[in-house]
This record gives structure tokens, sequence and C-alpha cells, in this order.
């Protein structure tokens, strides 16, 4: 019954995934003296923004490709 609420919740959780993910990476700076973070420039909405269009995009490329292979496996049965 619990896979059944998580599949429910799917799409929300791979973009919130994605977004996490995006946000996580693009937060730290690696140089030869060490690791930076970047807090100031990463609480910006401009950031927020494009981190958020940025894992829209994926989860809509994931989503066209997950129906896709759907369609293709109707076909061949």
């Amino acid at each position: 019954m619990k896979i059944l609420q998580i599949e429910k919740y799917r799409w929300p959780l791979l973009t919130a995934i994605l977004w996490l993910h995006i946000s996580l990476i693009d937060l730290m700076l690696l140089t030869v003296n060490g690791t930076r973070l970047l807090w100031q420039q990463n609480l910006t909405f401009k950031a927020f923004a494009v981190h958020l269009s940025i894992a829209l995009v994926s989860t809509l490329v994931i989503w066209l490709t997950y129906r896709l292979q759907l369609r293709i496996r109707q076909n061949i049965k």
C-alpha cells in the first residue's frame, strides 16, 4: 500500500530531488585552496528560479521518455 502512495507523488518528488541536487551542486565551488560555499549567490530569487526551471525541464524530459517507453512497450505486445 505504501508503494502506491509514493507512486502517486513520483513526479513532484523527482522534481524536488532534482532541485535539491542542482542547488547543492551549485552551492559549492571547488578550488585549489579548498571548497568555498556560495551562500549569498545561491539564496537569490534568480538562482532559485534557474534551479527550479532546470529541475522542471529535466522532469519533463524524463516524463516524456517514460511515456514514450510505455507507448513502445504497448505496441510490442
